[in-house]
């Protein structure tokens, strides 16, 4: 199955997780192309100033891949530096978000599993 970058559909999304800003997205993938194992698989871009909120998975697992700039992730509480190729697994009972602290987009692959997925 090959889904063209162009033909991807996109969609935005203000305050994501309760967060501050508005962050635009493409979906790779719908749940359904895959089984239903995952939710959401998308590129996302999160504009400078932006945050997605630290939000609990207590159903699902999710992982953040930045692909472009840096970002503070929040995991548990407990905040980190990361910029791109560094990677972060949110398993499920954990919590994550993520803040652009910068004056350029931050962009990065999130994928969530549906279950239980243990590092």
């Amino acid at each position: 199955m090959i889904h063209y970058y162009r033909d991807m559909p996109r969609a935005s999304e203000r305050e994501p997780a309760g967060g501050r800003g508005e962050m635009t997205y493409r979906t790779l993938f719908e749940p359904a192309d895959l089984g239903g194992r995952t939710g959401m698989f998308a590129d996302v871009t999160l504009p400078a100033g932006a945050l997605v909120g630290e939000h609990l998975h207590d159903s699902d697992c999710e992982t953040f891949w930045i692909l472009e700039g840096e970002a503070v992730l929040t995991e548990d509480g407990k905040q980190y530096p990361v910029s791109a190729g560094d990677i972060e697994f949110c398993p499920r009972g954990h919590s994550h978000g993520l803040e652009n602290r910068t004056d350029r987009p931050v962009r990065f692959l999130a994928l969530q599993f549906k279950g239980e997925v243990q590092p």
